[in-house]
């Protein structure tokens, strides 16, 4: 996940066994949720996270795909 911390967007990089459906799910401490949808190709992946509009502050970065749920934080200025 970089640039961390962000201001317009993040770059959200991780490899998938195949061409899937992946959410990305952006949470708030205060539990406010933002999910993304995005279709991956086969091998690395850098998926585009737009966080202009978020307001600043601490967040989760949720990937949940077929070979599982991966977690990360990520602050916003």
């Amino acid at each position: 996940l970089f640039p961390n911390p962000a201001t317009h967007k993040t770059i959200l990089s991780f490899e998938s066994e195949s061409v899937e459906d992946v959410t990305v799910r952006i949470t708030s401490l205060n539990g406010a949720v933002f999910d993304l949808n995005y279709t991956t190709a086969k091998g690395w992946n850098n998926l585009e996270v737009p966080v202009k509009n978020l307001p600043s502050g601490i967040y989760w970065v949720t990937l949940s795909n077929k070979q599982g749920v991966k977690t990360l934080r990520l602050a916003v200025e």
